[in-house]
């Protein structure tokens, strides 16, 4: 899957990663599900790429279960990376919403519940390459 992830430059040199040209219908339409409710944006082709590497890495031996893993291990670790990350868009609040309900009363931080916020985030992009993934098997 990762083969279909390229990164391209703008007139201003700035990369951003993008699928290639010859990506099966199929990861186009998913990496398109993984956006959500969102327009297309550098982030989430990012972590479309970084969740194609992770899905290669475990290659036939892939479930559904795979999305809680590859999520948690994409959460940004950085104060700066969360709240840039929910700057990004403003329907991301509905998974910080998710994660106050999730965390309420346990003492975690507005920090914690961005993290955990990203966390939904990552794990239902996750869950859609993944499903993707298994039903078309590699197919291009």
């Amino acid at each position: 899957m990762r083969e279909f992830f390229e990164v391209r430059k703008r007139d201003n040199g700035e990369g951003f990663y993008t699928l290639t040209d010859d990506a099966p219908e199929w990861l186009r339409d998913a990496v398109m599900a993984a956006h959500g409710e969102e327009s297309p944006n550098d982030w989430r082709y990012d972590m479309c790429d970084s969740i194609a590497d992770r899905i290669d890495d475990i290659g036939d031996a892939l479930t559904d279960d795979d999305a809680h893993e590859i999520a948690d291990g994409l959460v940004d670790i950085w104060n700066a990376g969360r709240t840039a990350w929910l700057a990004g868009d403003l329907s991301r609040a509905t998974y910080v919403d998710d994660a106050v309900s999730e965390c309420i009363g346990d003492g975690s931080s507005i920090i914690d519940m961005i993290g955990v916020g990203q966390y939904l985030c990552l794990r239902d992009m996750a869950s859609v390459l993944i499903a993707a993934q298994l039903e078309n098997g590699g197919e291009s």
